[in-house]
């Protein structure tokens, strides 16, 4: 698998306890056949979305994506915050950041990514990981405040929740856990975060999708109510593109049909989410998406919002539920 090009999608959450983690952060790789063409295999990446538990812990899936690097790797939680809090020194004090403001991006990762690796009654692990792989959160209690619900320049253009928002599925944790990976993948896998970070010799790259927003774009704002329909308009629009994917059938139903919630009543389609966070990250790669925020800012070294990557030229349908 090594000499083959490989791009990934995932859906991404931040249970503190792995066993929460292995049910909802949900992971599909595909394999690039030629030009424009990509198989989604039963291999050893994929075979575990058969599983009752077909996710990842967070520790898991950031080894394996070092150890067998993908090319692009498509992820569903915001990769930053917004410019008014990384300049803001109360917030960082808050989170024991003695140092100032973050003031950019790069610091901000780097104590969130510590703090979460560290116990406050514990010394400082010689592993890159605690020895459960719990993730204590305690640490950013001040954070949990309404005061820092607030929006980046691409959560608006794309309709999106706010990265620090605690509430219902707990973005607030995703953005947080979301950035021990990209400690990870940056300093261990070469991974370029895009557009906020392009390690030395970096060979691959990290973006941040939103599913929600590329469903708007292709007519369905309330999208999760159909998986099935959803999944369907994505590889239509991929295929006017010009892109084919041969899916093995077994992981299409499973996509379908698996409900990490429980409740039919309220399901979450978390497979389905990564399906759509895996098409995005293939058409980034074939030149057809674009970043959801206006004008060229977000091209500038000293930007540090992040960007949400939509589908290009296409326009974002209002209304429906937002669902990150």
């Amino acid at each position: 698998m090594s000499s083959v090009e490989t791009i990934v999608g995932v859906d991404f959450a931040g249970p503190a306890k792995e066993q929460d983690q292995r049910r909802k952060i949900v992971a599909i790789r595909a394999q690039v056949e030629g030009w424009n063409r990509y198989r989604i295999a039963l291999d050893d990446f994929n075979q575990r979305l058969l599983l009752d538990s077909p996710g990842w812990t967070l520790r898991e899936l950031s080894k394996e994506l070092v150890r067998h690097p993908a090319k692009i790797v498509g992820l569903d939680y915001p990769f930053s915050i917004p410019d008014a809090l990384l300049r803001d020194e109360l917030f960082a004090k808050a989170a024991g950041y003695e140092q100032g403001a973050f003031q950019g991006w790069r610091a901000f990762n780097w104590h969130v990514a510590w703090l979460l690796r560290h116990r406050k009654d514990d010394v400082i692990h010689t592993s890159f990981w605690p020895k459960d792989g719990r993730l204590d959160f305690s640490g950013f209690a001040a954070w949990r405040s309404k005061d820092y619900w607030i929006k980046r320049d691409t959560d608006r253009f794309a309709s999106a929740h706010p990265p620090l928002k605690d509430k219902f599925q707990s973005l607030f944790q995703m953005t947080l856990a979301g950035n021990v990976l990209l400690d990870f993948l940056g300093t261990n896998g070469k991974y370029r975060i895009v557009p906020l970070w392009s390690p030395e010799g970096y060979t691959n790259e990290a973006i941040e999708v939103y599913p929600g927003l590329v469903m708007r774009q292709l007519g369905l704002p309330n999208y999760k109510s159909q998986p099935e329909v959803g999944l369907l308009r994505l590889f239509e629009h991929m295929r006017e593109k010009g892109t084919t994917m041969d899916i093995a059938p077994e992981i299409l139903e499973r996509c379908v049909r698996y409900n990490s919630s429980g409740n039919s009543n309220h399901p979450d389609h978390d497979m389905a989410d990564a399906m759509v966070a895996l098409g995005t990250a293939i058409l980034y790669r074939d030149v057809h998406c674009s970043p959801a925020v206006e004008g060229r800012r977000w091209e500038n070294s000293t930007y540090n919002e992040g960007v949400i990557w939509g589908l290009k030229n296409m326009p974002i349908l209002a209304g429906g539920k937002r669902t990150r």
